[in-house]
């Protein structure tokens, strides 16, 4: 996801996201987190359920295990619209909604590497 543009300069991280149309991988985990737990939450003869649901309490602040994640019903869409609203990339206003293709999207390679040469 690193070579997007094809700049002499590097893109934002922020925006990497964003041009290639494929939300940020902590979305894309956090949401995965939640549809294991759903998921073994549902098949109660399984052994890792006991390990979920009877699990010890945090011994340290900085210790996030997997069963304290939030189940959150948000859409992928929801929370990347909201994560770019309260993120602080540079010309952000350009973008509105990040879910949606960028225009120029399906021009081929050649064509944005010429473009950013610019």
């Amino acid at each position: 996801m690193r070579i997007i543009t094809g700049c002499v300069r590097a893109t934002n991280l922020q925006w990497l996201p964003v041009l290639s149309n494929v939300a940020p991988p902590e979305i894309r985990r956090h949401l995965s987190t939640v549809k294991l737990l759903q998921k073994i939450n549902k098949l109660v003869n399984l052994p890792v359920y006991t390990d979920i649901n009877c699990a010890p309490s945090k011994r340290l602040r900085s210790r996030n295990p997997i069963w304290s994640k939030e189940n959150s019903f948000d859409t992928m869409e929801d929370m990347w619209k909201q994560q770019w609203e309260k993120g602080n990339a540079k010309n952000r206003h350009l973008i509105s909604d990040p879910n949606q293709r960028v225009p120029g999207f399906d021009y081929p390679r050649a064509l944005w590497t010429n473009l950013n040469r610019i």
